[in-house]
């Protein structure tokens, strides 16, 4: 049973993965040295599976499976028993690590981003000696094919959020005196409307910069873009009224919302924004899930540039937590896109590591490097948008974040030598 519930770690690593962007969750099944099987598995789920579901015998080898694991080669690909039984364990902890992840993971990319982006920095960074090692060649083919993923993916990982059909507008900052001293209002601070004790934000909007009221004056017109708004983004002047402090919040939001009183002059009705199409939402699950098993790419990422991210996780986190059944249709189809698009590209995936391995591991690793620049910890914000910087000596969380990067390193290559060091021992008996 060990090697179950380490399958189990495996894919708990996996789905944490899985929730951050810019982070892949198949870098962490490289890194934990599950991702052929992974791959080969995925691509055994047909019909000869589903057939077998209907057989006493199949029940029967899966208990088994599950009690004696068997360990992976080419023929153990092909039984169903130990594909479902692999999965079974394998999404079990992706299940459970994104259930906590979606609790945790904002919250920490909100509150110490340049440590979290920079221990999974150095996490997929290490990860490249396992696909360098895996090469048989590397020759002129695999270094053309790193040289154009890498830059491939570093031109992908740059290009800006489409918030055109963001719910936008203007509100007012008032204080109830001038300031004595300049008072600075952060990008991100969460504005929303007044509602009775117990209910929980269905419409929020967030400032798009930095925005500072100065000496003697006492308030302050600025932009804000939804975050939270769905289909009631057409709202009647007033609705807004209130600085919003909950675990998303920047520092600092709760002395600006005890100083600070929101005022939202103009009716919003010609706004744009609104839920996304049904068919979006589909389609958007299967490009995830096919991000999801490449190293490199991040499935969150894709659905933050598809401008779906807050909207999946956030529906996913309203109706677990706050029993939103009006989001299961739109999940339901993300999954059915999952379902369709994972079965299809790791048909692909499994060919191209089969005929051509040592190019298809020079473009995992090109995937690796350009993923980088999306993980970078240091940052510096400029109107709704990051750009990279060197990290400053004065920044707070610099020893940190290199403790964090260097500690991630570590993990992965004590991970691989381990595993080097069990494959070049003898089986015993």
């Amino acid at each position: 049973m060990l090697s179950q519930f380490v399958l189990f770690l495996k894919g708990f690593a996996m789905g944490i993965a899985e929730v951050i962007p810019g982070v892949s969750g198949g870098t962490l099944a490289l890194v934990t040295g599950i991702y052929s099987r992974f791959i080969l598995g995925i691509k055994s789920i047909d019909l000869k599976l589903l057939r077998a579901l209907f057989t006493g015998a199949f029940w029967r080898a899966l208990i088994d499976r599950l009690k004696n694991p068997r360990p992976f080669d080419a023929e153990a690909a092909g039984d169903e028993a130990t594909t479902v039984a692999f999965f079974i364990v394998l999404l079990a902890g992706m299940g459970i690590a994104i259930l906590i992840g979606i609790r945790i993971i904002p919250a920490l990319l909100t509150d110490y981003p340049a440590p979290t982006k920079g221990f999974f920095l150095g996490l997929v960074l290490a990860s490249i000696v396992i696909p360098y090692r895996l090469m048989e060649r590397k020759g002129a083919v695999e270094i053309l094919c790193l040289i154009v993923a890498a830059f491939g993916t570093y031109a992908l990982m740059g290009i800006k959020m489409d918030r055109s059909a963001f719910a936008s507008g203007e509100v007012v900052l008032r204080l109830s005196a001038p300031a004595t001293e300049p008072l600075t209002i952060p990008e991100g601070t969460r504005i929303g409307k007044r509602l009775p004790a117990g209910q929980r934000h269905s419409i929020i909007f967030q400032t798009t910069g930095d925005f500072t009221i100065g000496k003697g004056q006492s308030e302050i017109r600025v932009p804000v873009l939804a975050v939270e708004a769905g289909t009631k983004h057409n709202i009647a002047a007033g609705a807004l009224q209130m600085i919003v402090v909950d675990k998303h919040s920047p520092a600092g939001s709760r002395q600006l919302a005890d100083r600070l009183s929101v005022h939202q002059p103009a009716d919003w009705q010609k706004q744009k924004g609104s839920d996304p199409a049904l068919w979006f939402v589909f389609v958007c699950g299967a490009i995830a899930i096919s991000a999801m098993i490449l190293p490199g790419i991040s499935g969150s990422f894709l659905l933050l540039m598809l401008g779906l991210y807050r909207y999946i996780i956030g529906g996913l986190s309203d109706l677990l937590y706050y029993k939103a059944w009006g989001n299961i249709a739109p999940l339901a189809l993300f999954t059915l896109g999952i379902l369709i698009g994972i079965t299809a590209f790791s048909r692909v995936l499994a060919f191209l590591l089969k005929r051509y391995p040592s190019p298809t591991m020079a473009v995992l690793i090109g995937l690796m490097l350009g993923s980088a620049r999306r993980l970078w910890p240091f940052q510096r914000t400029l109107g709704p948008d990051s750009v990279n910087i060197l990290p400053s000596t004065a920044d707070p969380h610099l020893i940190a974040t290199l403790a964090l990067f260097f500690g991630a390193a570590a993990i992965v290559i004590a991970l691989e030598t381990v595993g080097q060091r069990r494959d070049a021992s003898p089986e015993q008996p």
